[in-house]
């Protein structure tokens, strides 16, 4: 819940770029060493990193154009990984993504859940990057994927929103099952 707080309070503009550990802790009031284990995280999925001396540093934050723009970027890329000539996925990975989204469609929305959200979604469009066999698309898109991350944990769109996002993703997994890669590209 602190992930979540911290990411969205940087993202509204709560907090600055770069904050010391003595800041965070007089702001949330907590220890240091709940702090330390929420930068962590924070810094294990690229959201912010440790400033050579001290302090930390969050990585850019996406605005309403650099959001947009994000997303024109990625329908334009992600359906070039589909069509990429080497496109493989590997064994058991439709499986496994059409599980997850299945069970997060059964799943109860909670404070948490659009971390759950994200990461699911990164995965899904890092595997599909990975499967097209081009390391610079697969760079691409993991490069969106750590940019829109921010952004992405204080989810405002809603559940309808995450409905549609599972449903297309498990078409796209159909799609992709049947051999049918320029219907999943489209």
């Amino acid at each position: 819940q602190l992930c979540i707080r911290l990411a969205g309070d940087r993202q509204r503009g709560r907090l600055p770029a770069e904050i010391s550990e003595a800041d965070l802790m007089r702001r949330y009031g907590i220890s240091r060493p709940l702090l330390l284990r929420v930068l962590a995280q924070l810094s294990e999925v690229g959201m912010i990193e440790r400033k050579p001396g001290h302090g930390w540093a969050f990585l850019p934050v996406l605005d309403d154009d650099a959001r947009r723009e994000s997303y024109e970027f990625r329908l334009l890329i992600e359906p070039a990984c589909i069509l990429a000539q080497g496109f493989r996925l590997e064994p058991g990975w439709i499986d496994e993504m059409r599980r997850r989204h299945q069970s997060f469609l059964q799943t109860p929305w909670n404070e948490t859940s659009s971390i759950a959200l994200f990461e699911m979604n990164a995965a899904f469009h890092e595997g599909l990057a990975q499967a097209s066999g081009n390391r610079f698309l697969l760079n691409a898109i993991r490069q969106q994927s750590r940019i829109r991350r921010f952004s992405n944990y204080d989810w405002v769109y809603g559940i309808d929103r995450v409905r549609v996002s599972c449903v297309e993703h498990l078409d796209i997994l159909d799609r992709l099952e049947r051999g049918e890669r320029e219907v999943a590209a489209a």
